[in-house]
């Protein structure tokens, strides 16, 4: 259901507009959009420690949804490719996509609504040790907008 409905409206093809990929095109072996498909699935299937990337990198379900053949293709992205593409995910690449969710609510209305109600979700995801960029988790919380009639 979420693979086809990504099909339809294109989201993480946005997402991966934002986030630099510095790596030599001619050594990929899982394109960004690949993994960052396969992380946004994973994470809304309840999987959202990248660890769960190993054990669920041949899993037909996931690999259907990620546009891989179950049998045949190679498997998903593991915990280390995901760390690294989490890692290039800087606070200028969240804070455009943060935008880029709110246009499309607005943009839903004839006349853009006078007030919205942002529910911010203070969801604890506590870090362990000292990981880069534990200062950016503050702008992974999930935000639900809301007007009258949406």
């Amino acid at each position: 259901m979420l693979s086809e409905l990504d099909s339809r409206l294109k989201l993480i093809e946005g997402f991966e507009r934002w986030i630099p990929d510095p790596r030599d095109p001619a050594k990929i072996k899982h394109p960004q959009v690949d993994l960052l498909r396969q992380r946004i699935f994973q994470i809304c299937a309840g999987y959202e420690d990248a660890n769960d990337c190993d054990h669920l990198g041949e899993n037909p379900m996931f690999k259907t949804a990620c546009h891989r053949l179950p049998q045949s293709d190679e498997a998903l992205g593991s915990q280390p490719t995901m760390t690294r593409l989490e890692n290039r995910v800087d606070a200028s690449a969240v804070k455009t996509m943060q935008r880029f969710f709110m246009d499309g609510f607005v943009a839903q209305f004839e006349t853009p609504p006078q007030d919205m109600v942002l529910d911010v979700d203070g969801v604890a995801d506590p870090t362990h040790g000292q990981q880069r960029a534990v200062s950016l988790s503050w702008l992974l919380s999930t935000a639900y907008v809301s007007s009258g009639s949406h």
